[in-house]
């Protein structure tokens, strides 16, 4: 509510619509404009304020989860130690989608890591069987 409506500014009527005024010396600005005598509808929203209706919307998309843990100083509530405040994003399509492909790449990964020894012996074996077979497969 502007001050001048609320009658707590001397001199401001209530049909007075102006963003700015002066009377005997002192300027009444109106509060809702935050100091400013022009006040623009720029000024009005923040990322965050344009950003809210989107995140509700899509909530049950991406499944917001919000955590906030206070800890109090142990002689008084009145203190506090720690604060920590989680936000995390849980995705449909990274735990339906890529997490099943995630998992199976990685347990190939698992099985071909019976195939790496780290013996170069062994690796020369392979390339050897590797062309042998090629050889068969041409001939």
């Amino acid at each position: 509510m502007d001050c001048r409506r609320a009658g707590l500014v001397a001199g401001a009527g209530p049909d007075d619509d102006a963003h700015h005024r002066v009377r005997r010396g002192v300027a009444h600005i109106r509060d809702l404009g935050c100091g400013r005598a022009l006040q623009t509808a720029r000024f009005e929203y923040t990322g965050a304020a344009f950003a809210n209706p989107f995140k509700r919307v899509f909530a049950p998309l991406y499944r917001p989860v919000r955590e906030l843990d206070i800890r109090f100083h142990p002689e008084s509530r009145m203190f506090v130690e720690t604060i920590t405040y989680r936000d995390q994003i849980r995705s449909i399509f990274e735990e339906a989608l890529y997490g099943p492909i995630v998992r199976l790449v990685q347990r190939g990964a698992q099985r071909a890591r019976i195939v790496q020894s780290g013996n170069v012996h062994l690796y020369l074996v392979y390339i050897f069987a590797a062309l042998v077979a090629l050889l068969a497969l041409a001939g």
